[in-house]
């Protein structure tokens, strides 16, 4: 019985990530050596990682025995992902790096909702401002959506108020898009 094994063009040593801006996520990695290796596509995920798009590709230093350290730099982190590299190598073989989950940290307070709980009217203020919001969904307790609003992005991306009075009392969920990605949920309450 003879079965196939694939050997990793590289031996990485790390794959890790650090926020350092709003939506800005610097993704690091570093390799003890590298066989043949062509490049690294990084690969990101929004869904839980059930699938995994490519944001990037970094060129490889081909072979070498040296310690090498790479970075890539994600400008669209808006949410928290999951991440992992592709290694390709020159025959165009492959292999993945571990996944690793990225919570967006910076993102979590930046936005205002009030007042909660509502009877007439929400307002929605972006207090940080550098998310380019274009739209918001809101669903109720059930899931369904009871409103979906599109914006230009400067109305969005600076306070805005919607109207809650045909609502049902009852817990409601706010969801910001941006780029058509949802990029956080906020909870509220109406009541009458």
């Amino acid at each position: 019985y003879v079965t196939d094994i694939v050997v990793l063009p590289i031996e990485l040593s790390y794959f890790s990530a650090s926020q350092n801006a709003i939506n800005t996520l610097d993704l690091v990695w570093e390799t003890q050596s590298e066989t043949q290796s062509n490049y690294f596509q990084i690969e990101k995920s929004t869904n839980g990682g059930l699938s995994f798009d490519s944001i990037g590709i970094i060129n490889a230093k081909g072979t070498s025995t040296n310690t090498i350290l790479y970075n890539f730099t994600d400008e669209q982190f808006y949410t928290d992902a999951y991440f992992r590299l592709k290694a390709v190598d020159f025959d165009n073989s492959a292999a993945y790096s571990d996944i690793i989950f990225v919570e967006n940290a910076i993102m979590e307070d930046n936005i205002s909702l009030y007042p909660n709980p509502a009877s007439s009217a929400v307002f929605v203020e972006n207090l940080i401002g550098k998310i380019q919001y274009n739209s918001f969904h809101i669903f109720n307790c059930y899931g369904l959506k009871v409103y979906e609003q599109n914006e230009s992005a400067d109305q969005i991306n600076s306070k805005f108020e919607f109207d809650v009075s045909n609502l049902k009392n009852g817990t409601y969920f706010l969801s910001l898009l941006s780029e058509g990605i949802e990029t956080k949920t906020y909870v509220f309450q109406v009541i009458h």
